[in-house]
């Protein structure tokens, strides 16, 4: 009867055991890396794992870092253009205000004592540039001025999202400047030309070909070491070929230009010219045969045809 009982329990534990082969063993698999010693394990990363997680890591940086700057470039386009078309916009208003006279630019100390441009620039005491100038954080040049009614007082339109570098008192408010042969209206007054004998132009008339509106440009963005006032000195003669004032490269090499008909160009720079330009006139490779030079004087102004 003993035996027969002892047979039942061993008959017994062996049927468990063909239902749960790991029962027996459980502490000794723990020891020896069995699966609950994987369970107890997986927490952790080996160095191996951990550098090849960092490189891939790194790898997708370098990957995604070119289309990532490529894409907020194409935002801060986008964004100038339209800033400079909104500025475009409102200089065509106020020509439609004022039997077609163009806004006009705005040189130090206009020829009118008292006569007022698409920003104020009376004196010199709101001369802009990277230094300390009083112009560079100045809003009434702005609010007191001719195009303020059409851009509603709204400051953050004359600026370039790319245009980051500072001056030495703060971010500039302006970097947009006026193409220097145009809204001449003061200039042509006083007999004072900047670029003589090229054409000045007063009034939406006197854009006639080969300056036609769609031709000719009337703002664009200006290098930060150059930006003074809002008036953007042209030299469009090939006996003294250059940039006095210097047309910025923020975009990408590329620089924001609004037309007279309206539309805006982001046009790109084809010589070291301008891109690399830290100060007026810059050196300008190829002399009058530089490209970026001959592009820009053929939408700035022409010369008068011949009697």
């Amino acid at each position: 009867m003993q035996g027969s009982s002892i047979e039942k329990v061993e008959a017994g534990a062996r049927a468990r055991e063909a239902v749960h082969p790991f029962s027996r063993h459980r502490f000794t698999e723990r020891d020896n890396g069995g699966p609950a010693a994987f369970f107890h394990n997986c927490g952790g990363f080996t160095l191996i794992e951990l550098l090849v997680v960092i490189a891939i890591i790194a790898i997708l940086a370098a990957i995604l870092m070119p289309v990532l700057g490529k894409a907020k470039m194409q935002g801060w386009r986008a964004q100038s253009a339209n800033n400079i078309r909104n500025l475009q916009i409102g200089a065509n208003m106020y020509a439609d205000d004022n039997n077609g006279y163009l806004l006009p630019n705005a040189p130090y100390t206009p020829a009118e004592p008292g006569g007022k441009a698409w920003i104020d620039v009376s004196t010199m005491a709101y001369e802009e540039g990277t230094n300390n100038e009083e112009g560079n954080t100045n809003t009434a040049l702005y609010t007191d001025a001719l195009l303020a009614p059409f851009m509603s007082d709204q400051l953050g339109v004359y600026k370039s999202p790319a245009d980051i570098i500072p001056s030495a008192n703060g971010q500039r408010i302006r970097s947009y400047s006026m193409n220097g042969q145009m809204g001449c209206v003061y200039l042509v007054a006083d007999n004072f030309n900047d670029d003589s004998p090229a054409l000045e132009y007063s009034k939406e008339s006197d854009l006639k070909f080969p300056i036609t509106p769609s031709q000719g440009f009337v703002f664009c963005e200006e290098n930060p070491y150059s930006i003074n006032d809002g008036f953007l000195q042209i030299a469009s003669q090939g006996f003294t070929p250059g940039f006095p004032d210097v047309p910025a490269a923020y975009l990408g090499g590329a620089c924001a230009f609004s037309f007279a008909d309206g539309h805006v160009e982001i046009h790109k720079w084809q010589t070291g010219t301008l891109i690399n330009a830290t100060g007026h006139s810059p050196s300008l490779v190829n002399g009058d045969q530089n490209a970026d030079w001959i592009w820009f004087t053929q939408h700035a102004t022409a010369n008068p045809p011949p009697p």
